[in-house]
């Protein structure tokens, strides 16, 4: 009985491994602290010739439930300009003359135009904040009023000409924070990437008119610096007549007039949640306000130093968001839309050691194969990652393949792939993303892209990495007017580098291009192409991606290469890849040599698999049958 039973289950063996290779493999044990990764070879694991069959292999459920990207939840709040300031002058009877505007920066400090801080030699006393009508108690939930402790000037100002014209105005003790009363950021840099800015006052509301007692807002758009200096020749108060750090601008049927001294010139930007008030200058002077007359404003970026030297704080966008994020108001971006309940498939590329290292995405395209780009794949170091990890899950890397014409420094053909140690586990949450062969652009796929990008500042948001919708392609007539851009593509984009738009003015330093990252489909169940360039995230500048079409037979060759796995528990052994066919030499589990044989001729190792003795090492799959590796007897 015992030999008839021990011939029957080799029998059975013998056509599992002839026929059904499935049930083989689901004998090899899983790591049951990995919910993702397993060293178990997935089903139908050596049945692909291609990997045109990623839908219906991963893809079970349709993501076709579209929302609109809200960021934060709410509609944005009614209260726009929550860092509005009013200074006014007090009288014996107590009846405030409220004449010139200012910006909350700090919680203590008011920022102001210089020539504000007098008014026939008599300097404010009072500011008033939250308050959008002076003249009603109606809307004053929010406002509060202060005493001034004291005014600084720009040391260079000098009240007979009009530069240098800001000054700060401390409060008598800090302000309280609401909704209606947030200090404003400030934009750090001279260079000012947009096409129209805010201004905001109490000032007249038209040449000869008296002040309004509402707080109105206008929008002007930057006028060349030719044009201003014509407009603004040399003269007794600018006897070098308009200089770098003064800004002329113009609007169609608005401008800032006298009562609107000291307040903002300013633009919106954006962090995932919150939209922010950023500062790029403060209203000084101008011809008569209306009828397209020009403003001039006093530019900003250049004396942050200066400023933070008084306010005894930094004042750069990112400490600015961080300390008031909780009072900014959220916002609703309109017409951008966002898939429900996608699959995750993008994943973090990880060194031995984490320290100057770089911030490099990944995007899982098979069960084993993870594709980036290949500037990720080197440290400051030259040192290779190690790991690499999904939703906080780690496994090891075993090989990396750079693209054969990638020269280290050039964008140019930035693509690699990487090869894990572990197998992807088919689960609701995490699954690979389909490369985008022409079949699958059906109406099932949406066209739309969607760009990853990384808020790498973990205080600011609790997002780390976000997908935003690229507006639209650039070209290389685009690429050549930005010296940047150009110099790092001298031959242009080429065949496989793309250009897309992706300005959704975020705050300076707030994102970071997700490099290696994934340019997807609405859906995000197809991956078009890698992110290799793009400065603030592509907010302000074009974002580079490569595109994946034309690199599809390369990367199949890599993803059906099928390779031995050695069932080792640690992941500090150094993997050693063999080639696998039926013929080549192997290495057995238990350390044996051995070479590849079809399962049905190696019965001494099918026996000692029946015993527990070994678990046989697979070589894999060969005119539909198993290939082992069979030891030398």
């Amino acid at each position: 009985m015992i030999l008839d039973r021990r011939f029957c289950l080799f029998l059975l063996l013998l056509v599992v491994a002839s026929y059904a290779i499935p049930h083989l493999e689901d004998e090899l044990p899983t790591n049951s602290g990995s919910v993702f990764f397993t060293k178990r070879i997935p089903k139908s694991y050596y049945q692909r010739s291609n990997l045109a069959d990623c839908h219906a292999r991963f893809h079970e459920r349709r993501v076709d439930r579209y929302q609109t990207a809200v960021f934060g939840g709410v509609k944005a709040n009614e209260t726009e300009f929550p860092h509005m300031a009013v200074l006014g002058w007090s009288d014996e009877a107590g009846q405030v003359q409220w004449q010139c505007g200012g910006s909350l920066i700090t919680k203590r400090f008011v920022l102001t135009a210089a020539h504000c801080v007098q008014n026939g030699g008599i300097s404010p006393d009072v500011v008033r904040l939250g308050d959008v009508n002076l003249a009603s108690t109606e809307d004053d939930q929010y406002g509060q009023q202060f005493m001034i402790k004291e005014i600084t000037r720009h040391p260079q100002h000098v009240f007979k000409e009009k530069y240098y014209d800001l000054a700060l105005v401390e409060l008598e003790k800090d302000v309280t924070l609401t909704p209606g009363v947030c200090p404003a950021c400030i934009w750090p840099d001279q260079v000012y990437p947009y096409e129209s800015f805010e201004v905001a006052g109490f000032g007249a509301t038209g040449f000869a008119e008296d002040n309004s007692p509402n707080l109105l807002k206008a929008r002007i758009e930057p006028v060349d610096q030719n044009s201003c200096t014509t407009a603004f020749p040399a003269s007794r108060g600018l006897p070098r007549g308009i200089v770098d750090d003064q800004l002329c601008a113009v609007g169609k049927n608005s401008d800032t007039c006298p009562g609107d001294s000291g307040g903002p010139l300013q633009t919106t930007l954006h962090t995932y949640h919150h939209k922010v008030a950023t500062l790029v200058g403060i209203t000084s002077f101008g011809s008569a306000c209306g009828l397209g007359s020009f403003g001039v404003y006093q530019k900003i970026a250049p004396y942050v130093a200066w400023m933070e030297s008084v306010v005894g704080e930094p004042l750069d966008p990112l400490s600015c968001v961080k300390n008031y994020e909780s009072y900014l108001a959220q916002e609703q971006i309109g017409n951008e839309y966002e898939a429900v309940d996608t699959y995750y498939s993008r994943v973090y590329l990880h060194w031995r050691n984490e320290q100057d290292s770089p911030s490099c995405g990944g995007t899982l395209i098979d069960y084993n194969t993870v594709v980036t780009s290949a500037h990720c794949t080197f440290n400051s170091r030259g040192e290779q990652p190690s790991h690499v990890s999904i939703i906080g899950q780690k496994t090891q890397i075993i090989k990396i393949q750079r693209h054969p014409k990638f020269e280290f420094g050039s964008f140019y053909n930035d693509i690699a792939l990487v090869r894990l140690g572990k197998f992807l586990r088919k689960t609701e949450i995490v699954v690979p993303t389909c490369l985008p062969y022409r079949s699958v652009f059906d109406s099932h796929v949406p066209q739309n892209k969607s760009a990853s990008i990384r808020l790498p500042k973990s205080g600011i948001s609790p997002k780390q990495q976000i997908y935003l919708g690229v507006k639209g392609d650039c070209n290389n007539e685009y690429i050549a007017k930005l010296p940047r851009y150009a110099e790092k593509l001298p031959r242009g984009l080429g065949k496989s580098l793309r250009c897309y738009e992706v300005d959704y003015e975020l705050v300076p330093g707030i994102a970071e291009i997700d490099k290696g990252g994934p340019l997807l489909s609405g859906d995000e169940s197809v991956i078009y192409g890698l992110n290799v360039y793009g400065e603030d995230g592509g907010s302000y500048n074009p974002l580079i991606t490569i595109g994946l079409e034309r690199y599809i037979p390369w990367i199949e060759q890599f993803v059906l290469e099928r390779y031995n796995y050695p069932a080792h528990d640690s992941d500090s052994v150094e993997f050693q890849e063999t080639a696998l066919y039926e013929g080549s030499r192997c290495m057995t589990n238990d350390r044996r040599n051995g070479k590849c044989r079809f399962a049905a001729q190696c019965r001494w190792e099918i026996e000692r698999y029946k015993y527990g003795l070994v678990r046989p090492m697979m070589c894999g799959y060969q005119d539909h049958k198993v290939v082992i590796c069979c030891p030398r007897r």
